[in-house]
């Protein structure tokens, strides 16, 4: 892992490991302490991924939903600029993800099965991760695990296919073995 992103990995990890377990990280006041932080931090701010986020909670669009709009955060994400993936998730079957920072490296798709079943689904592995996305039961990440809620057509969903063979091999295969 290059030194600069160990070191927004380890800024995040910091960030993320303030946050008290079961706060209500979609008030107004946390968001705005989160931005703060965010603003001031030494690494993580540089990130344009990070950056989008921050213009995000500064929009604060709630017109229609209990949490802001991610919208310049999603956009930076679904046009795959820099392979770089930060925001804040909320989803309660993986208890583990919070604030949470990754990098990845898009795998190949085959032609005709990307033509055949065409679709949003990007399957990638992960190249760096902040210990939200280290869990092993995460091993895709839907649109709808931003604390937004939200899955609009364009919005990329990633598989995460070493987290995938990492299962196989640790439990299916092992299983296979044993019948």
């Amino acid at each position: 892992m290059p030194n600069e992103i160990k070191r927004v990995i380890d800024e995040v990890n910091e960030i993320r490991g303030r946050i008290a377990k079961g706060t209500d990280v979609t008030t107004p006041a946390f968001l705005a302490d989160l931005r703060k932080q965010l603003e001031s931090s030494e690494h993580l701010r540089h990130q344009p991924v990070v950056r989008a986020f921050i213009e995000d909670l500064r929009a604060d669009d709630r017109a229609d939903g209990p949490a802001p709009r991610l919208l310049r955060t999603k956009k930076h994400i679904n046009t795959e600029r820099d392979h770089h993936l930060f925001s804040l998730f909320n989803a309660s079957y993986f208890p583990r993800l919070s604030l949470d920072y990754l990098t990845y490296e898009t795998l190949p798709t085959d032609p005709h099965l990307a033509r055949r079943y065409g679709s949003n689904t990007m399957p990638v592995n992960i190249t760096a991760c902040s210990d939200g996305f280290d869990s092993r039961v995460i091993v895709a990440l839907f649109p709808e695990n931003h604390i937004d809620g939200r899955q609009e057509p364009d919005d990329l969903i990633f598989y995460f296919i070493d987290k995938f063979v990492e299962r196989h091999n640790r439990i299916t295969r092992r299983r296979a073995a044993r019948e």
